[in-house]
């Protein structure tokens, strides 16, 4: 699903305006050229409409769309020390993940995805760091692999049957006049 552009100030200080005159999401929508949805997600992302404020929904989407993005595993020190306890178990991402989720049911801070795990060993593993994530992971690998050649790569061109041409049949002449063209395409496939 491909994302949209993100809304303008202007747009924000309409359904602002909207929201205080009562308009529905789809009255709102309709004067901004927006879909429903949009308008509908932007205000309950941003507190509803009874607080909905164009200025504070501006700067909260200015500072969601900041890169890079802090990893939550490293601010929390807790979730830290049990990912790197799964690891030294040699429990999968996917694993700690789980077992996370079974652990801490009602807590978010404590929980994490398995991709997010990936993400900040792959990007943090500088030096030191680097080998211990080589030896905690199970592949032993310090840099994530693509399942897929990318095209262009040396494993895909690797991949591609290159047709060879003998010298011999290279330098064959072949018919080119238009005569010859049009007896090969006359012949039926039956001869």
């Amino acid at each position: 699903m491909g994302r949209g552009v993100a809304l303008s100030m202007a747009e924000r200080t309409q359904i602002s305006l909207g929201t205080k005159w009562k308009m529905t999401s789809a009255e709102i929508a309709q004067v901004i050229g927006r879909d429903p949805s949009v308008v509908s997600r932007e205000i309950s992302r941003n507190g509803g409409r009874e607080v909905y404020g164009a200025l504070s929904a501006q700067y909260r989407a200015v500072e969601m769309s900041r890169r890079p993005k802090d990893r939550n595993m490293l601010a929390s020190p807790q979730l830290w020390a049990e990912v790197m306890a799964g690891l030294k178990k040699k429990w999968s991402p996917r694993q700690i993940s789980r077992r996370l989720r079974l652990e801490h049911p009602g807590r978010e801070d404590l929980q994490v995805s398995h991709e997010t795990i990936y993400q900040t060993l792959y990007v943090q593993a500088k030096g030191e760091l680097r080998r211990e994530v080589a030896t905690a992971l199970r592949q032993g690998r310090v840099a994530r692999h693509s399942r897929q050649p990318n095209e262009g790569s040396i494993r895909s061109l690797a991949a591609t049957r290159i047709p060879t041409v003998s010298w011999a049949s290279a330098s064959r002449k072949t018919p080119t006049s238009p005569a010859a063209h049009k007896k090969n395409s006359t012949r039926s496939p039956m001869n």
